[in-house]
């Protein structure tokens, strides 16, 4: 699944995807094994459609 940067920060503001780290002015980093465990889980859901996914989050 291909997010855009707004929908990534759009949806760490809403607390569905792992929060970026700082790493300098213009930097942000994401803990590998979060953003691994947040996959898996959106492929999990998408076999329930009756599951809210990350794509209608965002939309």
């Amino acid at each position: 699944m291909g997010l855009s940067k707004t929908s990534i920060y759009k949806l760490m503001r809403n607390g569905c995807f792992p929060l970026n780290i700082k790493v300098g002015s213009r930097s942000s980093r994401w803990v590998e094994n979060e953003v691994i465990e947040w996959s898996r889980i959106e492929r999990l859901l998408s076999n329930f459609p009756e599951i809210t996914s990350t794509q209608k989050r965002v939309n």
